[in-house]
């Protein structure tokens, strides 16, 4: 038996990249404190490209970085590209660079792209299937488009969507 659920999205289009990175920082702090509150940790998968640039380069600034309480925030990632962390392509390395280096957060996992892609794509795989048996649910995918939107998908995860859908 399979169950329908709906879900309501919101289309906020801004001036510019400036304030969609703020008010995507508000509405991030926002699901962390009710994440945390409901379940003491947020979990967020972030998405690749430029467009998350003037988000990470918010949530940087001292301003923001002291609201984020990083301890409890678990980070993934929804893309990577089959490079080095230090190449200019790589997702990770440019989130490495532009945010996790300014915080104090400890709990991030990427997929390594400087290894063999198919080994890379399923050790990261597995890691993922480990984390979310361990700790069901991912609280927050954020994805973007275009030079100045971003699109935000919460959806917890159950038990039923996990043995239908393969990562």
């Amino acid at each position: 038996m399979s169950r329908s659920r709906s879900i309501h999205l919101t289309l906020h289009i801004h001036k510019d990249p400036a304030a969609m990175a703020e008010r995507a920082a508000h509405y991030l702090t926002a699901c962390c404190e009710e994440a945390i509150s409901q379940r003491g940790i947020f979990t967020l998968a972030l998405s690749g490209g430029k467009t998350p640039l003037p988000l990470f380069r918010l949530l940087a600034g001292s301003d923001w970085a002291e609201r984020l309480p990083w301890e409890k925030i678990v980070l993934y990632w929804g893309d990577e590209r089959c490079v080095g962390p230090d190449d200019p392509e790589s997702n990770y390395g440019m989130a490495r660079h532009e945010l996790l280096s300014h915080v104090p957060i400890t709990w991030y996992y990427r997929m390594k792209g400087e290894d063999d892609p198919v080994h890379a794509a399923l050790a990261y795989e597995n890691m993922l299937k480990e984390h979310f048996r361990l700790a069901p649910g991912l609280i927050a995918f954020f994805s973007v488009w275009g030079r100045m939107g971003i699109r935000r998908l919460f959806s917890p995860v159950n038990k039923e969507s996990r043995k239908r859908n393969a990562l």
